[in-house]
């Protein structure tokens, strides 16, 4: 018998939560109103658990360790396999950099200091290093990132959602349930 694989489905669970469940998407979610419960649990069933099965199973069958390179060079050779992870990897830059800069923007809203010009460069510069950093890391050694990462998300959801009910509770509903 092989080694055991490190990337279980509960690990991919995880990592999808962390992929998915992001801070910039608080305002369009908002902005559905009540209509999202469905849109989430219609996403959950028809997108997120059949991702979620095949990552896991693809991440399991290959002796290299799975991944986008490996998924897509086995189906469609090395020419495609290349071109499908420098999508990816261009993105990727994009994407982070994004999220640096909304870091001090949030940073202000949560405390209500604005930060200086100074100190909100050096914050999304080294916001920028430790996501580059950990990227450095293969995804079946960082396992223990994404899941932490994924907990910690799911931590301040389940507060913000605390904090939401006890808003309802005092104020009432900002929309209808209808």
């Amino acid at each position: 018998m092989g080694e055991k694989k490190k990337f279980s489905m509960l690990s991919c669970i995880l990592t999808v939560i962390c992929v998915v469940f992001v801070a910039e998407a608080a305002a369009p979610v908002a902005a559905i109103g009540n209509s999202q419960y469905f849109w989430w649990i219609f996403m959950i069933i028809l997108f997120l658990l059949p991702y979620g099965l095949i990552s896991s199973e693809m991440g399991t069958t290959y002796d290299n360790g799975g991944g986008l390179y490996d998924w897509v060079s086995a189906a469609y050779g090395h020419k495609m396999g290349a071109r499908v992870s420098w999508y990816y990897w261009i993105n990727f830059p994009l994407w982070t950099a994004s999220l640096a800069v909304m870091f001090p923007d949030l940073y202000t809203v949560i405390t209500g200091k604005e930060l200086n010009t100074i100190a909100a460069i050096i914050i999304e510069l080294a916001f920028v290093w430790i996501v580059a950093l950990i990227a450095r890391t293969p995804t079946a050694d960082a396992v223990w990132i994404l899941n932490g990462s994924a907990a910690i998300k799911v931590i301040l959801a389940i507060g913000v959602g605390i904090f939401g009910v006890m808003g309802i509770a005092k104020n009432g509903m900002a929309n209808p349930i209808t």
